[in-house]
């Protein structure tokens, strides 16, 4: 039985940046929105809870998450593909969310539809040399407060091997990517 639409962090501890889909609604309003990287998809739940867009796709292979899933009988994340983004075509969305290793983003730059790309994960050597084939369009520094979602003191965030706390500031930069690669030969975006 499909649960009535709750806070995601209720059923999922481990992973809760929920504060970010309000700093970004005027991106994702009425949007395809693909979150690649997704974990669990709470931010993709959280869009959808709040009305923002029923148009989601989560993009995440990682087991550990869709075992935890399991485990707690969650049921209502049927926009999830489960699969390695390096290994199918990345769908048609308006606009992307990267929550992967920076070493992935050439690979997803050069994938994806022309839309709206929204870095969540700041840093890495060479980051802007690959950015910068995007358009920049703002950088923004948001405020978060994920203790109500939680009791343990920090978030489990396996990708980057270190702990966020739960209360702080994070930056995340929005791009513009306005035409296709052109050393892409094939098509590399699917509708679904």
């Amino acid at each position: 039985v499909v649960d009535e639409l709750l806070h995601p962090i209720q059923k999922w501890p481990e992973r809760g940046p929920i504060d970010l889909v309000t700093t970004i609604t005027s991106y994702i309003e009425g949007k395809t929105v693909c979150d690649i990287g997704c974990g669990a998809g709470d931010l993709l739940y959280e869009m959808r809870r709040l009305g923002l867009t029923d148009n989601i796709i989560g993009i995440e292979n990682d087991n550990f998450f869709y075992d935890h899933m399991e485990a707690k009988e969650v049921v209502d994340r049927e926009f999830l593909i489960r699969a390695n983004f390096t290994e199918i075509s990345i769908p048609k969305a308006d606009v992307y969310l990267l929550w992967v290793p920076f070493d992935y983003y050439p690979h997803i730059i050069q994938m994806i539809s022309p839309s709206i790309v929204i870095d969540c994960i700041q840093g890495g050597e060479g980051h802007k040399e690959i950015m910068s084939r995007l358009t920049f369009i703002e950088e923004i520094t948001y405020q978060y407060d994920e203790r109500p979602y939680s009791e343990k003191g920090k978030l489990k965030n396996n990708y980057r091997g270190e702990n966020w706390p739960l209360q702080g500031e994070r930056t995340i930069t929005v791009y513009e990517k306005t035409k296709d690669d052109d050393s892409n030969s094939h098509s590399n975006t699917s509708d679904i």
